[in-house]
């Protein structure tokens, strides 16, 4: 091997190497909290589940990681104000009731979760309302 491929093998590897290890930029413009990401886990575990409910066969469990709501920290002090344990209340139960509903009360169960999610952030952090609302199921 002459002198110019080394430099272009090592480069290659550099290069590659440096791909590897690039820190991944965070998509939320304020940054994730542990609430945030949180949040994002209560998303995916709607956006999981609206195919099944659709269909009637939706199984599942109360995910008791959510009951970190209560004490997670926010990306914001200032969301959690008097009223967001009020909020959260609310939203455990309806996501209680939602995963023991029976075939035929899945899809009310499932947009009440929703509708929590959306009087919620209406008034802490309407930020994600547009992709809650995607989250609804029409009747």
């Amino acid at each position: 091997m002459n002198n110019r491929t080394i430099a272009l093998v090592l480069l290659a590897a550099i290069i590659t190497l440096s791909s590897a290890f690039t820190v991944q930029q965070d998509n939320n413009p304020n940054g994730s909290s542990e609430l945030s990401l949180l949040m994002r886990k209560m998303e995916k575990q709607l956006s999981d589940a609206r195919p099944a409910v659709l269909n009637g066969k939706y199984k599942g469990t109360y995910p008791k990681e959510f009951d970190k709501i209560y004490t997670a920290k926010p990306t914001d002090n200032e969301t959690k104000m008097s009223s967001y344990d009020v909020f959260a209340n609310v939203y455990i139960s309806a996501v209680k009731s939602f995963v023991s509903a029976k075939p035929a009360d899945q899809v009310d169960s499932y947009n009440n979760v929703v509708n929590t999610c959306l009087a919620c952030h209406s008034q802490h952090c309407p930020g994600p309302v547009g992709r809650i609302k995607k989250l609804l199921i029409p009747n």
